[in-house]
């Protein structure tokens, strides 16, 4: 369980969540709609731009309508994604998929 402690520094193991999630920011970003139980779930992709078999799935909310999720889908991957270098994209071919 955490503790706060008063006054006293972190340390490099404090930081470790930090330093492991530090490529979600060149990640590519994409989303992903299910239909589960009579509603459509939102949940957003984020794949690694060196290692593309690196993701996080994150799930966000659910919607009563599929176009009402996808409407939100692409206003969280525009908001998500918005970086000053441009869009990140993935090359497709890293995850050689066999379309026999």
């Amino acid at each position: 369980m955490f503790q706060f402690i008063e006054n006293e520094l972190g340390t490099k193991e404090d930081q470790k969540i930090l330093i492991e999630e530090a490529w979600l920011h060149t990640a590519q970003v994409s989303y992903q709609i299910t239909h589960k139980r009579s509603r459509w779930c939102l949940s957003i992709l984020f794949i690694n731009q060196k290692n593309p078999m690196r993701l996080r799935l994150r799930y966000l909310d659910d919607y009563s309508s599929e176009k009402q999720a996808q409407c939100y889908a692409q206003l969280f991957q525009r908001g998500i994604q918005r970086d000053a270098r441009g869009t990140f994209k993935t090359n497709n071919d890293a995850f050689n998929f066999c379309k026999n």
